[in-house]
């Protein structure tokens, strides 16, 4: 899926090329990708990479550049306007992002909310913990999890001791 993008670019970033009066050199650019017969059709192609190397450099610094600029401003357009809620193509591949942000019930921060309460069972030195405070920012991993959550802690403590404190104030020697 992320190819056609890619392509698209790439031919818009070449037709700028011709628009500059640069040809570039298809046939070397074949041999160094598939690979040539001979060693010396192999050569020329890395010399003529040699002689055009700040033109490629160029080219592909201002091709990154545009994708990043057009990646970020997509984004905006498509978070904006809910097109990730309304069109299954433009969904963000990460669950935790549209529950952690509100986005998944159609929420928007600041309209809606302003602070988000986390209540996470974790693990802290082998032992697991009991934490409760506000979100202050997440950070998802590349396999579509929950990586780690930044909190501003109110209350936290060792799962082990908030079971004992709780089961004494229920039972019936403690009434």
């Amino acid at each position: 899926m992320g190819d056609y993008p890619a392509l698209v670019l790439h031919g818009v970033g070449i037709w700028c090329l011709h628009f500059l009066g640069y040809h570039p050199n298809f046939v070397s650019l074949g041999h160094l990708l598939v690979g040539a017969k001979e060693d010396s059709v192999l050569e020329a192609a890395f010399l003529d990479v040699e002689r055009h190397l700040r033109v490629i450099a160029g080219y592909n610094l201002c091709l990154w550049a545009l994708a990043a600029a057009l990646g970020f401003g997509l984004r905006e357009v498509v978070i904006r306007s809910s097109l990730d809620r309304k069109v299954r193509l433009f969904r963000f591949n990460n669950e935790w992002y549209y529950l952690l942000t509100g986005r998944h019930w159609g929420y928007k921060v600041e309209d809606d909310f302003n602070v988000v309460a986390v209540d996470a069972l974790g693990r802290y030195r082998r032992e697991l913990c009991n934490l409760l405070g506000h979100l202050v920012d997440f950070y998802l991993s590349s396999d579509g999890g929950l990586d780690s959550l930044w909190l501003e802690v109110s209350r936290s403590g060792s799962l082990r001791t908030l079971v004992r404190s709780r089961a004494l104030q229920t039972s019936p020697s403690s009434r």
